[in-house]
């Protein structure tokens, strides 16, 4: 398991299918894939007023920090 980095503290959650991007340095630049629905996401902070749309930063246990649309998030 990869450790949460401590300013990655507000939860939220998938709410469809979500494509992913994977950033470095925890993996190959543009490797992704599809967070399934209903994964619990966790967004730094300073990404929240952006969480309306566009992509934001998020970390999640078994990847690490991804880029993921923030349209398909919902505050838990």
């Amino acid at each position: 398991m990869i450790t949460k980095p401590e300013d990655f503290n507000d939860a939220y959650v998938t709410i469809l299918n979500a494509p992913y991007v994977r950033e470095p340095p925890y993996d190959v630049k543009g490797a992704g894939g599809v967070l399934a629905k209903g994964q619990v996401v966790w967004v730094h902070s300073s990404e929240v007023p952006r969480i309306r749309s566009g992509p934001v930063r998020a970390f999640v246990d078994y990847l690490g920090v991804i880029l993921v649309n923030a349209n398909y998030l919902k505050s838990v």
